[in-house]
């Protein structure tokens, strides 16, 4: 029975090991798998706000990133739909990600609500634009740790908000 559970044990640890080394393996891979084009779904749920969105992210050799993303916001009974584009610079050390935002555009937006009945949608859009882009302000660094990266999946978790997000590779 001792000799069993040696090799059973021995078993274990040989693919405990070979989980690591594999694991570190591709980590080291991940600035390589990265490139290229991904298609990311955004999914938001707090403080009353409801957010989902498709977002469009290429990732190039020289450490850039381009995305654009569609997105329906619904906020106390209102409806915002909205275009946005963002430039980034990333680094990958390890299993984190850091993306520096370079700049950020609401490229179109559509209300419908009650809103609308206290502010005109010219107006309401330009408070929008403000919003947006000072939310996602230029040099804000997001970092986020990779869960997975392969050649069809790229799943991260932000660090500051535990957010998860999904993308699956498009090209």
């Amino acid at each position: 029975m001792n000799k069993a559970m040696t090799c059973a044990l021995g078993a274990i640890a040989l693919l405990t090991v070979s989980g690591c080394t594999e694991k570190t393996s591709q980590v080291a891979e991940y600035p390589a798998m990265i490139l290229g084009n991904w298609e990311c779904d955004f999914r938001m749920n707090e403080d009353g706000m409801k957010m989902n969105g498709t977002l469009e992210a290429v990732y190039r050799r020289d450490g850039t990133t381009t995305g654009t993303g569609e997105f329906k916001m619904e906020v106390e009974g209102n409806t915002y739909d909205f275009i946005v584009t963002m430039d980034a610079t990333y680094l990958i050390e390890g299993a984190i990600i850091d993306e520096t935002l370079t700049g950020v555009s609401l490229d179109e937006m559509k209300i419908e609500g009650p809103i609308l009945q206290q502010i005109e949608e010219k107006v309401l859009i330009s408070l929008m634009e403000s919003e947006i882009e000072a939310a996602f302000a230029d040099d804000d660094v997001i970092s986020s740790r990779i869960d997975v990266l392969n050649q069809n999946t790229f799943k991260y978790t932000d660090l500051d908000e535990g957010t998860q997000e999904s993308c699956k590779r498009v090209s």
